[in-house]
């Protein structure tokens, strides 16, 4: 029966409108990060992740208190690092996110594709090299270096010529946008990873560079075969024909104005539900054996430390007094497991308080306490204070002298300076004598002619200075032998 109704309250707390967008929306980033991982080649590393991810929900689970020590405490230090560590990826699915809400439509590039195509494939039987990029939704200029504007319509003839071996623009990049030829020279980055094979030399690990960092499309021509080959969200493909390259540039054109952040148009949709199944399966998982399971309520006791604030200028607090109380405090796991006690102080506010003896009770007022966090118990609950009228008086300075001088000597005169000192003090009764305030100790065993010594100063319990230190007081021994006039 127990088991009946922790299941029963568990679909019970599963089934409402928080935890179904809270499962979507996680469900949907690992779809995205899992998509844009897969293009930039990133998959390995991210199973370890994964790995680690997984060993985590396990230890939760099974409550293996060790493992899950050390990912509460190295887990803040793990997030810094993947993110430093993925940053390119990050700042990827970011600017798809963006891209994704983004209402602005591209300039739609309309009766250019065949002299483009036209204009390649004269260049490959040729054998000379070529980079054509067509940008897509994504902003590509950060990831473009030199180039000088051209702003030239498409034609088989300017395409040749800009290619040209004897052209100095012709191993950079041409930049095809709004239905012109709108930068050549253009320099692209290197790709980061090892996809393409050995033979495929610098133009194209460039193609592949932009790809990997943008949506856009990047047809290469290579100078040493002949051939060309399309770019695009990580991959790469020959092109057989003219007819076929054609199509490839209307497909980025017409993909430009509905924009498919994640998948491209011959991906199956059957495998897109399996893949976003399978992230809504993990991300329900995840919020099963985590965050549920953070949720679940606590009781914890602990020992804090009470600290007394705001006492009154014109008020000393004398005493016994509480240095710590026991705290009983309930909240979700989340919130009590990284609790600690020295991020807890009890603090008792004394601007209110008056002369003599006052009881004051611990509340939740009196502790910083997390969300969702309650006070349940304190031991003690309360405790009495007493505060004593605080006298301000000039009190006189005494040595303390310790041991003698040698028989043949005399101690004339000891001088002090300063010679009294102002202090405060509480008051006790009425009419009590000023505290003693002396010199630390003086040994005369060691003393042989006159000597100034620096000493400091000692009070009893209490007593505070008026200008907030103490000062080092000069003592000097006026000593002579006995005898000597």
């Amino acid at each position: 029966m127990d088991a009946l109704q922790a299941i029963s309250q568990f679909i019970k707390d599963a089934l409402t409108w928080r935890v179904v967008l809270d499962v979507f929306f996680m469900g949907a980033s690992l779809f995205l990060l899992y998509r844009t991982f897969m293009r930039l080649g990133s998959w390995t590393i991210v199973r370890g992740v994964l790995l680690a991810i997984v060993a985590f929900a396990v230890a939760n689970v099974l409550q293996l208190q060790g493992i899950m020590w050390a990912y509460s405490n190295l887990s803040q230090v793990a997030v810094i690092g993947l993110i430093i560590l993925f940053q390119p990826e990050l700042r990827k699915v970011l600017e798809q996110a963006v891209s994704i809400s983004s209402k602005d439509q591209r300039y739609a590039e309309t009766g250019i594709a065949d002299p483009i195509a036209e204009g390649l494939f004269r260049v490959a039987e040729r054998r000379w090299g070529a980079l054509l990029v067509l940008p897509g939704k994504e902003p590509i200029g950060r990831h473009l270096s030199g180039g000088q504007e051209l702003n030239a319509r498409p034609s088989p003839a300017i395409i040749q010529s800009i290619f040209d071996p004897n052209s100095p623009g012709h191993d950079g990049a041409v930049v095809v946008e709004k239905g012109s030829l709108a930068l050549f020279g253009v320099r692209l980055p290197l790709s980061k990873t090892n996809v393409l094979p050995y033979y495929l030399g610098t133009r194209h690990n460039a193609a592949m560079g932009l790809c990997e960092a943008s949506d856009a499309l990047i047809v290469a021509v290579s100078e040493e075969r002949g051939t060309i080959t399309l770019f695009r969200n990580g991959t790469y493909r020959t092109v057989e024909d003219q007819d076929e390259l054609v199509g490839a540039l209307n497909s980025q054109w017409t993909e430009n104005s509905q924009y498919r952040p994640v998948w491209g148009p011959a991906m199956r949709k059957s495998k897109l539900v399996i893949q976003a199944g399978f992230c809504l399966a993990v991300a329900f998982i995840f919020w099963a054996t985590i965050i549920h399971s953070q949720g679940e309520i606590l009781e914890r006791v602990f020992t804090v430390p009470v600290e007394y604030t705001a006492t009154p200028a014109d008020l000393a607090l004398v005493g016994s007094k509480p240095e710590e109380v026991k705290i009983h405090l309930s909240g979700p796991k989340s919130e009590l497991n990284p609790l600690r006690p020295n991020q807890l102080i009890v603090t008792i506010d004394l601007s209110k308080g008056t002369s003599g003896e006052k009881p004051y009770f611990v509340t939740e007022d009196n502790i910083a306490l997390p969300r969702n966090v309650s006070l349940l118990g304190v031991e003690p609950e309360s405790f009495r204070l007493t505060l004593k009228r605080i006298i301000k008086q000039e009190v006189k300075l005494k040595p303390q002298l310790v041991g003698r001088l040698a028989d043949h000597l005399v101690l004339k005169e000891v001088v002090l300076t300063p010679e009294s000192i102002v202090v405060l003090f509480p008051e006790e009764k009425k009419g009590q004598k000023p505290p003693e305030v002396t010199t630390t100790p003086i040994y005369l065993d060691g003393i042989k002619t006159t000597t100034a010594i620096l000493c400091k100063i000692i009070v009893p319990p209490g007593v505070q200075p008026a200008d907030k230190k103490w000062p080092d007081v000069q003592v000097v021994l006026n000593v002579e032998e006995e005898g000597v006039k």
